[in-house]
C-alpha cells in the first residue's frame, strides 16, 4: 500500500497538475463533452484519494467540495468568462464523492 509520503507527494502533484490546467488560457475546460467531465472528476477524486491517505481525515473533503466550486467561481469572476461553468462544478463535486466512497469503503475493509 502506498505510505502516507507518497500519498502527500500524489495529492500534491495532482493538486499542481490542476492548478496548471485551470491557469492556461485554452484550459480543459474550455472544451466541452465527456473528455472535460472525465478530467475534472478524475482530478479531485485524485486529490480526494491520495489526500486522505496522507491526512485521515474525513474533513478533507468538504475543503475540496469547497475548492471545487470556488475554483470556477474564481475563474469566472477572474478569467473573464462570461457564466459560471456549472458543468464543471458537478464534475468537481463527483470527483470529491467518488473518492469519499472510495476512502470510505477502504477504510471498512482494512485500515490503512
Amino acid at each position: 500500500m502506498i505510505n502516507r509520503r507518497m500519498s502527500v507527494v500524489l495529492a500534491c502533484t495532482v493538486l499542481l497538475v490542476l492548478s496548471v490546467l485551470y491557469c492556461l488560457p485554452s484550459h480543459p475546460s474550455t472544451h466541452r463533452g465527456a473528455l472535460d467531465m472525465a478530467a475534472h472528476v478524475l482530478l479531485f477524486a485524485g486529490m480526494g484519494v491520495f489526500g486522505w491517505a496522507a491526512l485521515r481525515s474525513h474533513g478533507l473533503f468538504a475543503a475540496l467540495a469547497l475548492l471545487g466550486a470556488l475554483l470556477e467561481v474564481v475563474q469566472w469572476w477572474f478569467g473573464g468568462y462570461p457564466h459560471i461553468e456549472r458543468a464543471d462544478i458537478l464534475g468537481n463535486e463527483l470527483g470529491v464523492l467518488l473518492a469519499w466512497l472510495l476512502c470510505r469503503t477502504w477504510s471498512r475493509r482494512r485500515p490503512l
